[in-house]
């Protein structure tokens, strides 16, 4: 049986029927938490649908409820916790990785394993990484503790966010080889020295911030790994437009590949562009 009809079932009796069907069919786990989004009619049963859930998911401890899209430079969620262990701060595993992430004000989504997988599985021995967006280590960190890497440079500009980078780097014994920054990656200076960037920004990073870590890649070249969100009938275009962005700072670039990380709306994705960068 399906979590959702398991959660029709045992509330079946408790919310009208014509709204039975609306409730979710999927909740992502972080940690020991459960996030949700409800549609607005449910909103009066938000109670009694966190506590179902936990009677269904007995490895969590808490129920979250999203009130509102993600706000902010920073990307800080707009949640509320509905049913059980009200703790924000969780523990989360993933591809041999701790994650120790503050989920009130942290945003970190499951949904993103993927693309956290095929870094590690792409990324060679003894190459540097530079993630220009590192939050607690949500896209890079697997790559340092799965990878014998030459050296991953991290840099937040979110001082609250670096500290739980500090911390994860230090959980998960990776000091030798990861360089965390303070900083805000548009004041970033230290050039020709990464094989990848990662530019893991939503809705997407400044051409300046593309500039920057174009710069960034070593001077024989190296992959820029470029994050966006775009409507289903015209994310082409946008890897076109910057394309020719790259091409105006006089590089040669190849692209390797478009990959759909995740929905985030109906017909509209969160995406990433592999481009070989050669100066």
């Amino acid at each position: 049986m399906t979590l959702k009809k398991l959660l029709q079932v045992k509330l079946s009796s408790a919310i009208r029927p014509e709204l039975i069907n609306q409730l979710p069919s999927r909740y992502p786990l972080i940690g020991s938490a459960i996030l949700i989004r409800l549609k607005k009619d449910l909103l009066p049963y938000k109670d009694i649908i966190g506590k179902a859930i936990l009677e269904i998911e007995k490895e969590a401890k808490s129920v979250w409820l999203f009130r509102e899209p993600t706000k902010g430079v920073f990307r800080e969620p707009q949640i509320e916790c509905i049913s059980g262990d009200c703790n924000p701060i969780v523990l989360h595993k993933e591809l041999k990785t701790k994650f120790l992430i503050d989920i009130s004000k942290l945003t970190f989504s499951p949904g993103n394993a993927g693309e956290r997988k095929r870094l590690v599985d792409m990324v060679r021995e003894n190459e540097i990484i530079v993630d220009f967006f590192a939050c607690c280590g949500n896209l890079s960190l697997p790559i340092a503790v799965n990878k014998k890497i030459k050296k991953l440079i991290t840099v937040e500009a979110n001082s609250y966010a670096y500290s739980f980078l500090l911390k994860n780097i230090n959980l998960n014994k990776v000091n030798d080889v990861v360089s965390p920054f303070l900083l805000d990656n548009h004041y970033w200076s230290t050039f020709n020295i990464a094989d990848h960037v990662l530019l893991g920004y939503l809705p997407a990073p400044d051409k300046y911030q593309v500039e920057i870590g174009i710069k960034t890649l070593k001077a024989t070249g190296g992959i820029l790994h470029y994050h966006w969100i775009s409507k289903e009938d015209n994310y082409k275009e946008n890897v076109e437009n910057l394309i020719h962005f790259i091409c105006s700072l006089s590089k040669k670039v190849k692209l390797l590949e478009i990959q759909k990380v995740k929905s985030v709306a109906p017909r509209k994705n969160h995406y990433v562009a592999r481009l070989l960068v050669l100066k």
